[in-house]
């Protein structure tokens, strides 16, 4: 509780407050219009975040919960327009109260239906929970947005003066707010909730505003075809001020998504507090579910042929924090990406995907993991959409997540093969992802790792903008024999390098071979352990004997 409230400096609780309001406006013990109680109320309010007549209908409804029963709705519009001297701003306060969900109604049979406290207001009042009844109105930036959110963003159907309605009931308890003034002087309703989406987004998801959402939830009519030119166009106000962005390539009008720019955030928002903004940043640099905590990512030893292996070591040393931050300030000052891009590409099972996540877990960095099958969908647009999301999210991260994340785009064969002509819908969506990709790698800030089983195909836009480029090959004999002995202890060294000219296998083909192995021995199996890797080996390998090199002597 608020230790300077002056609520706290006549009562105990607050239970004890509200029946003091109670006596002073219904039982008459005091002159109802003295100015010495009128100053006491309006303390009392102000200390709540109330005005008085809230503050008195507020004390009639728990005064009847709490000492007798529950308050029946006409009789509580009297008592509140004896008080007030007019009915309509008694049920204005008890709409208003509806609208915060602070009362309902409760029906009992065969009589007038009763209004009380809701049960989380309840018990608040009950608990002497000052802060949770100061914060039932939505006054400020961040509890504002958040009344926007759930009452005008997570709804099914809204109408123009449903919106306007909403917004007005807003605007007018945050009055002095920077936002409010510069949407009352200049946007009509419709623009006014754009323009609050967008910053609803922002400070409570973190993500761009979809404008096609009105057209799924918000009976617009006409005045948004022209809105939605204006913005396609970059004629709306906001954006032409630099407040509003488009949010990565809009590929299609009905699918533009808006955010704030830096300058709009320093414009709109100027009451966000350092305490606040501490607050948005301990928010926005918690991990997304997507993403992989480096400290949850398993020790893994792995082995490489020797020029991958020099490759590694100069990778591993690049994207430590300091030596990463030293990389940045030496890029060229005239080039658009800052960042490092890396192409791991070669043959399955070779350790790609593993290694980008122990450099990771090396360097302490987390993982924004993709694996580009999982933002493919069956909806025009919606592939494309999860795509420029994902490096959305991506880009936000990095201005609060330190150090900075890796993006690991993991398996993206199709998106790095040359593009082809559109001779389907398919065919069309997979030149927009590409178009996607090339446009974030462009203007790329921070750490990216894709991984592909292809070898050759790759498209010479995306050869120009991978930094680094590492090729895996199957493991040469000296490796494969490290390979065995790390992943079957008990295996002799003369067992492990026949098996490693016998069979041209991948790391990951071992190491399969190993488990099935361990299932066998569960089994009881009594084949001599070599032979039964050796039969291992051939059911793993269906065209072996294409890579039998030598006989076994």
């Amino acid at each position: 509780m608020e230790s300077n409230s002056p609520i706290l400096e006549h009562f105990s609780t607050l239970a004890d407050c509200f029946a003091a309001v109670y006596r002073k406006t219904v039982s008459g013990k005091t002159d109802a219009h003295s100015e010495k109680k009128d100053n006491e109320l309006e303390g009392y309010a102000k200390s709540l975040n109330m005005t008085r007549d809230e503050l008195v209908v507020f004390a009639l409804i728990f005064h009847h919960q709490f000492r007798i029963k529950p308050i029946e709705e006409n009789r509580l519009y009297e008592l509140a327009e004896r008080l007030m001297g007019n009915r309509g701003d008694a049920f204005d306060v008890v709409y208003s109260f509806k609208r915060l969900k602070v009362v309902s109604e409760a029906d009992h049979p065969m009589s007038e239906p009763k209004i009380v406290l809701q049960r989380a207001v309840w018990s608040a009042a009950r608990k002497n929970d000052i802060r949770f009844i100061r914060e039932l109105k939505p006054i400020g930036v961040l509890r504002m947005m958040e009344y926007f959110r759930f009452n005008l963003l997570d709804h099914d159907f809204l109408n123009e003066h449903e919106l306007h309605d909403e917004l007005e009931f807003l605007f007018a308890v945050n009055e002095n707010l920077t936002l409010v003034k510069k949407m009352r002087s200049s946007l009509n309703v419709l623009h006014r909730f754009v323009l609050c989406a967008i910053v609803a987004r922002f400070l409570i998801e973190n993500r761009p505003f979809e404008l096609r959402y009105i057209e799924r939830f918000v009976r617009a009519g006409a005045g948004f075809a022209s809105l939605k030119q204006q913005i396609a166009s970059n004629a709306w106000g906001p954006i032409k001020a630099g407040l509003v962005q488009h949010a990565g390539s809009a590929l299609m009008n009905d699918d533009m998504e808006l955010e704030l720019t830096t300058k709009g955030i320093e414009t709109l928002l100027p009451e966000i507090t350092a305490e606040l903004e501490e607050s948005l940043k301990e928010r926005f640099k918690t991990l997304p579910p997507n993403a992989i905590d480096p400290k949850k990512i398993k020790p893994a030893t792995l082995l490489f042929n020797p020029d991958v292996e020099g490759q590694v070591r100069d990778l591993h040393r690049l994207i430590k924090p300091t030596k990463f931050k030293e990389f940045k300030r030496k890029m060229p000052a005239q080039g658009r990406m800052t960042g490092l891009t890396i192409l791991f590409y070669g043959a399955p099972g070779t350790g790609k995907t593993e290694l980008a996540l122990q450099l990771a877990k090396q360097t302490g960095r987390a993982v924004f993991r993709l694996d580009v099958t999982h933002i493919m969908s069956k909806w025009v647009g919606d592939s494309e959409k999860n795509l420029k999301s994902f490096f959305h999210d991506y880009g936000r991260a990095l201005q609060y997540i330190s150090p900075e994340p890796i993006l690991l785009l993991n398996e993206c064969d199709g998106l790095l093969t040359r593009r082809m002509a559109v001779n389907s819908s398919v065919d069309q969506m997979n030149n927009a992802l590409q178009n996607i990709l090339l446009e974030a790698l462009e203007n790329f800030d921070g750490i990216l790792i894709a991984t592909t089983n292809m070898t050759r195909n790759l498209d010479d836009a995306f050869e120009r903008r991978f930094l680094y480029k590492i090729q895996f090959e199957l493991p040469e004999t000296a490796v494969a024999v490290k390979l065995w002995k790390q992943a079957v202890p008990t295996l002799q060294q003369n067992e492990a390098e026949q098996l490693s000219i016998r069979y041209r296998l991948s790391a990951a083909e071992i190491y399969n071979i190993a488990r099935k192995l361990a299932v066998q021995s569960l089994l009881n199996q009594r084949t001599q352990e070599f032979e039964l890797i050796r039969r291992l080996c051939d059911s793993e390998k269906w065209n072996h004997q294409s890579t039998h090199s030598l006989g076994f002597s």
